[in-house]
């Protein structure tokens, strides 16, 4: 079980409630998705590189993979406990569960 991992995702989900905030970062003003993300992983040790102004949507596969390539993440393979899953859906879909 990877400690790093274990770390970011403890401090994530202590995160739970933070209010949602476009491209925000500190948890005390507020996160996005990749703001969530970022600080997790600074509070729990490793600061992440974290992109600037990226959009909603649009970005093409190749940016997003290089993107998480530089932050430090792999493949689906090599997953680990605390790695990040990344879902790209059409616009207007829905995840029910």
């Amino acid at each position: 079980m990877d400690e790093l991992g274990c770390r970011a995702f403890a401090a994530a989900r202590a995160m739970v409630g933070v209010r949602f905030r476009l491209q925000g970062s500190d948890p005390a003003t507020g996160l996005d998705c990749v703001g969530l993300v970022w600080a997790a992983y600074a509070v729990a040790g490793k600061r992440l590189v974290r992109p600037g102004d990226y959009p909603l949507r649009g970005w093409a596969q190749g940016r997003v993979e290089a993107g998480l390539a530089d932050a430090g993440f792999g493949p689906v393979a090599d997953r680990r406990v605390g790695d990040v899953a990344l879902f790209a859906l059409a616009a207007g879909s829905f995840i029910w569960g």
